[in-house]
């Protein structure tokens, strides 16, 4: 399916995405993250990173817990998703990278801060690794 990704709609999505961050639950990392999916019928679901201290029981990125809701009210058809989190850019981990690929291999992803943003053309365009910030800590969620 082709989608054209326009600014209005990147400011839809990291403005929700936004939102999303200010619900996350993350004592370990001290990193908020928050994502904004756009599914069909233009219809923005949002979600936020969700963390535990207990090494048995994962825990959740925020690309995961939007995956997730989606999902569950029905919508499989993917369009793009926005990872927003305030100083860092956040890429999909490995875990949202599969459920991606499993629905829209192709989809548009935004990385967002307060300071930019960038846009992702699909799955196939996006680090192995990636990058890292300064004190060492990987941005992946």
């Amino acid at each position: 399916m082709d989608f054209i990704l326009n600014k209005e709609i990147i400011a839809r999505l990291v403005d929700t995405a936004k939102t999303y961050a200010d619900n996350a639950y993350c004592p370990y990392s001290g990193i908020a993250v928050g994502s904004a999916l756009l599914c069909s019928d233009n219809i923005i679901l949002g979600g936020c990173n969700i963390e535990t201290g207990d090494y048995a029981s994962p825990s959740f990125a925020a690309g995961d817990t939007a995956i997730a809701k989606a999902i569950s009210e029905g919508y499989n058809q993917m369009l793009a998703l926005c990872l927003y989190s305030k100083n860092h850019l956040i890429y999909p981990n490995a875990t949202t990278r599969q459920y991606l690929c499993e629905f829209n291999g192709d989809i548009k992803i935004i990385v967002a801060n307060d300071q930019t943003y960038e846009v992702i053309d699909g799955l196939s365009s996006i680090y192995l690794f990636p990058p890292v910030i300064n004190d060492g800590v990987q941005t992946e969620e």
